[in-house]
C-alpha cells in the first residue's frame, strides 16, 4: 500500500514547482490571476491591501517564510471580485484584524493575535500544525472566531490547485 504523505505547505510547494505554471514575484505589484510565489516574509497592510481587488490569486510564500496581517483603518482585508488564497508556513495576524472576505488561509501555524477583538473570517482556514488563539471578547454573547465556510474561491481557484486528468476514448 502506498504511503499518504500529509498535506503541508512545503509538500504543495514541491508540488507547485515540479507540475504548476506559477508567477515569481517580488513585489505585490506584480502579483497576477493564477499562482503567484513569492521568496521572502510579507506583510498585508492597509496600503497594499487593495492591490487584491478583481484578482484570482494564490499566493504561495516560500518555505518557512511568514505571511502577516497588519490592518489598522477598519481591520477588515474585504477586496472586490476576489477570490484569493494564502499559502504559508506561518499565517499571523494582528490584533486589530477582525475581518477577512474571500480569503482561504492555509499554514502549518496560526496565530490570531492577542486582543478583544473578534474575528471573522469568510472563506475557510486550514491549518496543520499550530493554532494559537488569543482572543478574548469578553463578552459571552458574541463569538470570539467565525469561519463561515465559502465555497467560491475554493470553486475559482480549482484549476490552480489541482490537476485535471483525462481518460478519451472514442467510440465508433
Amino acid at each position: 500500500m502506498p504511503q499518504v504523505q500529509k498535506f503541508s505547505t512545503g509538500v504543495f510547494i514541491d508540488y507547485m514547482q515540479s507540475r504548476k505554471n506559477y508567477n515569481t514575484i517580488t513585489s505585490l505589484s506584480n502579483l497576477e490571476n493564477g499562482i503567484n510565489y513569492f521568496d521572502g516574509d510579507l506583510v498585508i497592510n492597509d496600503e497594499n491591501k487593495n492591490i487584491f481587488n478583481n484578482k484570482k490569486v494564490v499566493l504561495v510564500l516560500a518555505k518557512n517564510k511568514t505571511l502577516t496581517f497588519n490592518l489598522d483603518a477598519d481591520g477588515k482585508f474585504s477586496p472586490t471580485n476576489t477570490s484569493v488564497i494564502f499559502l504559508a508556513t506561518n499565517i499571523n495576524l494582528d490584533k486589530n484584524v477582525v475581518q477577512l472576505d474571500n480569503t482561504i488561509l492555509i499554514s502549518d501555524n496560526f496565530s490570531t493575535g492577542k486582543g478583544e477583538n473578534s474575528l471573522k473570517i469568510n472563506g475557510n482556514l486550514n491549518v496543520q500544525k499550530s493554532f494559537n488563539f488569543n482572543r478574548n471578547v469578553g463578552n459571552n454573547a458574541k463569538p470570539s472566531i467565525f469561519i463561515y465556510f465559502k465555497i467560491n474561491p475554493y470553486l475559482e481557484l480549482l484549476p490552480y490547485l489541482s490537476t485535471s486528468v483525462y481518460d478519451w476514448k472514442q467510440i465508433q
